[in-house]
């Protein structure tokens, strides 16, 4: 089949840009799925594309019978032999099956055909671009929104801040200009999907090495980090050479460095601490202001405790525990502050648990099992599960129906030991 298809293939590699092979192969593809409809004969269908003579063929492979039953897989010896005078029965033989009326629809197939190449090419050129990129730092302007996700035009392509990877604090307004942190390119069946966060620790590393010459030459490396996006990180540092101080160099002069670092992130306040191989060091050095008593780890528990004086524990723990969790999770480990000189004071928390258990245990009608459950749910006396009402004990995990008699058992104790129920 002549046709002026080829034409139309030189002009979309030449004006679109789309690499020849896949438009072969599109059109390949194409021709092989309008035949399979448009050819009575079509087992082992076979499309050949000849560019130098501009044809296209349809050629499929058949099996020779004496008499023919299933027109779509076989042909007769007689008509065989038209085509192959040694042709035999049993064997197979190729046959051009190209229909008169499939240079009707040529072009309409292989417009279609070089418009999913043209969607291929475009997301394969997408994925090449910007697959090396991820982990690093790209901007784009704001054009729209989708709920609480943000969608933003990187040039070439769109990409997305989902909600998740937004900091709270931040708003956005069309036509903004914003950075963040290439996180993910998802390959998706129709367009790949750019994953982009300004919430991700990453995108602060991402910031330090754009700001620290040290860090993008491997004198200093960024060993640790903790985040609370929109309201401080902490990033510990070490220099692999003995002449760098790293947290001087992360710094800047006169904090210019860390300012920029800090601009960006909306004002979020960045603490930079030496990181030391020793744990104990370590939560030290993050504590940079704080005269520590002393530090116990158990490097096997990942766990320590810190002794701080009186008057700077509350700097230590910050407001609702926020400063030492960070900590936690900047040096990997579990901290317990504990206040200089402090004195035990009754049970420590096992011991506590454990005499709970005790008691819930000794309330006829409460199996073990279920006094533990009770426990650690919080309700950790008589008294406690006396004020309880039967839904709300339902729905505890593990209680469900036994509510009922729980209270009961409960009540009966009460009694018994001559409380009043109101």
């Amino acid at each position: 089949m002549k046709t002026d298809i080829f034409d139309m293939l030189d002009f979309w590699v030449k004006e679109k840009r789309i690499p020849r092979p896949i438009l072969i192969e599109a059109l390949h593809k194409a021709f092989l799925a309008a035949g399979k409809k448009a050819v009575q004969r079509g087992r082992k269908l076979e499309v050949i594309i000849n560019e130098k003579e501009k044809e296209i063929k349809l050629f499929a492979t058949l099996i020779v019978v004496n008499r023919v039953q299933n027109a779509h897989d076989e042909i007769s010896l007689e008509e065989a032999k038209k085509y192959n005078k040694d042709a035999a029965i049993g064997q197979e033989i190729q046959v051009e099956v190209t229909p008169q009326d499939l240079g009707r629809i040529a072009s309409t197939i292989a417009t279609e055909a070089f418009k999913r190449a043209l969607r291929l090419a475009e997301k394969e050129k997408i994925i090449e671009l910007y697959m090396p990129l991820v982990g690093n730092i790209v901007s784009g302007k704001v054009v729209g929104f989708e709920q609480s996700d943000v969608i933003i035009e990187l040039g070439d392509c769109e990409a997305i801040m989902p909600q998740k990877e937004r900091v709270r604090s931040e708003n956005f307004n069309l036509n903004d200009t914003i950075r963040g942190l290439l996180l993910s390119v998802e390959n998706r069946q129709n367009a790949p999907r750019l994953i982009i966060s300004r919430s991700n620790p990453e995108f602060v590393k991402a910031l330090f090495n754009l700001e620290v010459s040290e860090i993008k030459e491997g004198i200093i490396e960024i060993k640790a980090i903790a985040r609370d996006p929109g309201r401080r990180t902490k990033i510990a540092v070490h220099s692999n050479n003995p002449k760098v101080d790293p947290v001087g160099a992360c710094v800047g002069l006169q904090g210019s460095r860390v300012k920029n670092v800090v601009k960006e992130l909306g004002n979020e306040k960045v603490d930079v601490v030496h990181w030391d191989k020793d744990m104990g060091k370590f939560i030290t050095n993050a504590l940079p202001l704080i005269k520590v008593k002393s530090v116990e780890v158990n490097p096997k528990s990942q766990q320590a405790t810190i002794v701080v004086s009186k008057d700077q524990y509350q700097i230590v723990v910050g407001k609702h525990g926020h400063n030492i969790r960070l900590i936690s999770e900047l040096c990997n480990c579990d901290i317990n502050v504990l206040i200089e000189d402090e004195p035990k004071i009754g049970p420590d928390f096992d011991e506590q648990v454990a005499n709970a258990k005790k008691e819930m245990e000794n309330i006829s009608g409460i199996t073990p099992e279920q006094a533990e459950i009770l426990v650690n749910n919080g309700i950790a006396s008589l008294d406690t599960l006396l004020g309880m009402d039967v839904d709300e004990l339902a729905s505890i995990e593990g209680i469900g129906s036994a509510a009922e008699q729980i209270l009961e058992a409960a009540k009966a104790e009460a009694q018994k030991r001559r409380i009043e129920i109101s």
